[in-house]
């Protein structure tokens, strides 16, 4: 959200009141594997996490990363995406783990690859993803398993609801049209969907984030949010009032 501010809904979404966090940074990304527990990461590198359902937001780590994506599966594990100055030069990315609610984290590091999300099951099964290509992990992040590369793509965003159904989202970079992958073996093999609807100008479907729950899924997109009812057998734009930004 804007800088210095958390959203909070418990009604659903159909109303929402504005939660401080006395930062001046901007969150990024925000993972909540209860309702209670919850953590959030700035795009200064700033790793804040409550246990009281967002009211109160304690610092827990500052780990000098342009960070771009976090995920967590309970109050003692979350991972970490970001980018830093490299040994030799030029920035690297790596993730960032903890096991013990951010007293200490473990680094992993994957070279120049464009690292754009992660997302976990649960405290071992894992996804994460670069422009071009998707990882795996089962063992929480200690190994991770280049599964697929894709050319002349860009990958943005990975989800998954249990340890084998996953998906992940993009863009062809020679069309621009909207890509989705899914896997039913915890990334290990993946297909794509047909995303059949109706041109809206170029570069306006492509997709940006994903989520998927109870056999739905949403994608948005500068257009708005790619909907699907069934899987991703058949799918329909909805359009976004204005004002409300998507992605």
């Amino acid at each position: 959200g804007e800088g210095g501010a958390v959203l909070r809904t418990g009604n659903g979404g159909a109303t929402w009141s504005r939660q401080r966090f006395y930062l001046s940074q901007r969150a990024v990304d925000v993972a909540f594997p209860d309702v209670v527990t919850g953590w959030l990461v700035t795009e200064g590198g700033t790793v804040l996490a409550t246990t009281d359902g967002g009211a109160e937001w304690t610092v827990v780590k500052q780990t000098g990363l342009a960070v771009t994506a976090l995920a967590a599966s309970s109050a003692d594990r979350a991972w970490v995406l970001g980018s830093g100055a490299g040994a030799a030069g030029g920035d690297v990315s790596v993730v960032l783990r903890t096991a013990d609610g951010g007293a200490t984290w473990r680094r992993t590091g994957f070279g120049t690859a464009q690292l754009t999300d992660l997302a976990f099951a649960d405290d071992r099964h894992g996804l994460l993803v670069a422009l071009d290509r998707i990882w795996s992990t089962s063992d929480g992040g200690r190994v991770w398993k280049l599964r697929r590369t894709w050319p002349m793509t860009v990958l943005t965003s990975v989800t998954m609801t249990d340890s084998r159904r996953a998906w992940v989202a993009g863009w062809d970079t020679q069309t621009g049209d909207p890509l989705v992958f899914t896997s039913r073996d915890g990334g290990v093999t993946w297909r794509a969907l047909r995303l059949r609807v109706s041109p809206a100008g170029p570069g306006a479907l492509q997709a940006r984030q994903i989520a998927a729950a109870a056999g739905r899924l949403w994608v948005t997109c500068p257009a708005g949010v790619l909907a699907s009812r069934d899987g991703g057998r058949s799918w329909e734009l909805q359009q976004v009032p204005a004002g409300r930004p998507v992605a």
